[in-house]
């Protein structure tokens, strides 16, 4: 599983000061090993700002943050299988 780490981080990873290179993060690729199967996901964050006080507050209480924050696949999704 560390030479598929390292791959997928030598494949998917971004060089430091690339021009193309965004500052922010709002797609993560997840990894899976399940059922001797290697399963990938992208996902987008979506943050959700309240609209209004008593949603920020009742946000706030629920999580202990102000924003609303989930995961939407985006795909491609694909299996490696063996």
């Amino acid at each position: 599983l560390k030479l598929l780490k390292n791959l997928f981080v030598d494949v998917f990873g971004t060089p430091r000061g690339h021009p193309k290179s965004k500052p922010f993060v709002d797609r993560v690729m997840a990894f899976y090993w399940a059922d001797g199967k290697i399963w990938v996901r992208n996902y987008q964050i979506i943050q959700q700002v309240p609209t209004n006080a008593k949603e920020a507050h009742a946000e706030k209480k629920a999580t202990g943050s102000d924003l609303a924050t989930s995961l939407c696949e985006i795909g491609p999704r694909f299996v490696l299988g063996p």
